[in-house]
C-alpha cells in the first residue's frame, strides 16, 4: 500500500514500523531509510516467503537490530 506520510500525525509514541517485501530481499531500500528516519527507532521488514527466517529489524539509520520472533 501507498500513502502521503505527511498526512500522518506526528506522534512521540511510534516505536517503529512493520512492512512486507514482495521479493525475498529484506534489506532496506533507499525509500525504506528515508521513511525509517522518520518514525521510531525499530522497524521490522518481512520479505517473501514470509516466514520467520524471513523477518529482519534494523534501527532506523539501516543498521541490523536482532530480534526474536515469540508467540
Amino acid at each position: 500500500a501507498f500513502f502521503d506520510t505527511w498526512m500522518l500525525p506526528y506522534d512521540e509514541s511510534i516505536k517503529g514500523t512493520v512492512h512486507s517485501h514482495p521479493g525475498p530481499n529484506p534489506r532496506p531500500s533507499g525509500a525504506d531509510l528515508n521513511f525509517f528516519s522518520k518514525f521510531g527507532g525499530v522497524h521490522i521488514i518481512i520479505a517473501y516467503p514470509f516466514v520467520e527466517d524471513s523477518v529482519r529489524a534494523y534501527r532506523s539509520d539501516g543498521s541490523v537490530l536482532r530480534i526474536e520472533v515469540v508467540d
